[in-house]
């Protein structure tokens, strides 16, 4: 058997090991404001189990009206994760005409944060609330560092496990862990389903009842 030959059989047998390595699903929100609908959010999670790197992105898109003023909200960000760790973010995000450019990059062991291109922040470590997923095991019932990726603030707020409820998303009765996080400036009630990945958000802001629900998952 040729060299050619015996590398085009490893192709064929190794291509598909690969392709099963990399995962991606997308999961689509809507977007409610006092019930009504108010903006959609698409979160993009592509997954390379052999690197154990996760690369999420977040696109969304929100407009409502407050007394007669109207607010809008858009956002691009990109996360990426190692071993469960934030290693970079980049994210363009605009609220009513405002620009903000947030940059996050690890430098051995924390994580430098830059706010439209001046430095801000450095931490250990974050939870990022974008809160696509549920924090390490470490912060449950715990103190949980967070970082805003549309403003580049940091928070330490409190993560309480709530208790398993069942959530309807897409006409389907889907079991979730409960979570609540206190003592931040928007208190706020997160699912999560069997794979820890965001189903629902709820929390108050400006009296405003806030609702991310997820409608379909591709």
């Amino acid at each position: 058997m040729s060299r050619s030959s015996l590398s085009a059989i490893c192709l064929l047998v190794f291509a598909p090991l690969s392709a099963v390595a990399q995962t991606t699903e997308q999961r689509d929100y809507q977007i409610l404001v006092n019930g009504k609908d108010a903006g959609r959010t698409t979160i993009v999670i592509t997954e390379d189990k052999d690197k154990k790197v996760t690369t999420t992105k977040v696109d969304a898109s929100v407009k409502f009206t407050i007394l007669f003023v109207p607010n809008t909200f858009t956002t691009r960000t990109t996360e990426t994760w190692e071993n469960g760790r934030l290693t970079s973010l980049d994210a363009d995000s605009t609220e009513n005409g405002v620009r903000t450019l947030v940059s996050v990059r690890t430098q051995q062991t924390v994580l430098n944060v830059a706010v439209n291109g001046a430095a801000r922040k450095v931490l250990n470590d974050a939870w990022t609330s974008s809160f696509w997923k549920l924090a390490d095991k470490k912060y449950h019932n715990n103190k949980v560092p967070i970082l805003e990726p549309d403003t580049g603030n940091d928070l330490l707020g409190d993560l309480k496990f709530v208790g398993e409820v069942n959530v309807v998303v897409a006409g389907k009765v889907t079991p979730c862990f409960k979570f609540r996080i206190d003592n931040i400036p928007t208190p706020t009630d997160l699912w999560y389903d069997a794979s820890h990945r965001l189903v629902r958000q709820e929390y108050t802001e400006r009296g405003q009842r806030m609702v991310m629900q997820m409608v379909s998952r591709k």
